[in-house]
């Protein structure tokens, strides 16, 4: 498993992001990455834990506002099953979602190249052009200029923490 020192020939990748301009393009990133394959997309935390069950992937992207459940709850719940990498539009989100379990933050707004290296951060082995990656983990907070690639709105927030499973 990434981060762990085993080195797979494929790292598998759930991206689960409420907006689907932001999902799409991490989809569209990490699916032009060698050596990594995007095994499923979900926008609420059922679906993710779902997909997360079913296909096994290595590193699952959270949001951290899923549209039915706080993405935080979703990161613990996942955790102990995946490396969960999460993705969210507010700085000070960094440490609550590093509590609930993720290997490390990416605020959006940043370039491609920002998820590429933090992608293969966790992932020893993988490299641009088969060089190994640096293996160091979660790399913390990546924070970069707005105004560049995967800067589309997250759309409206879901104020609700509640579990899918407790929610009438």
């Amino acid at each position: 498993m990434c981060s762990e020192g085993l080195v797979a020939h494929e790292s598998t990748v759930l991206v689960a992001v409420r907006s689907a301009r932001v999902r799409e393009a991490l989809v569209a990133v990490i699916g032009a990455m060698e050596g990594f394959r995007v095994v499923g997309e979900a926008t609420t935390a059922e679906q993710a834990l779902q997909l997360a069950r079913a296909e096994r992937p290595m590193l699952a992207l959270v949001d951290d506002d899923l549209a039915d459940c706080s993405g935080t709850w979703t990161m613990q719940e996942l955790s102990g099953e995946v490396v969960v990498v999460a993705v969210g539009w507010r700085a000070n989100a960094a440490s609550q979602c590093r509590a609930a379990g993720a290997r490390l933050y990416i605020e959006m707004g940043g370039s491609p190249e920002d998820v590429l290296s933090a992608l293969l951060d966790l992932c020893p082995g993988r490299g641009p052009t088969g060089r190994a990656g640096t293996g160091h983990g979660a790399r913390g907070h990546i924070h970069t200029d707005s105004k560049r690639a995967l800067h589309a709105s997250p759309g409206p927030r879901d104020p609700s923490p509640v579990p899918p499973h407790e929610a009438s």
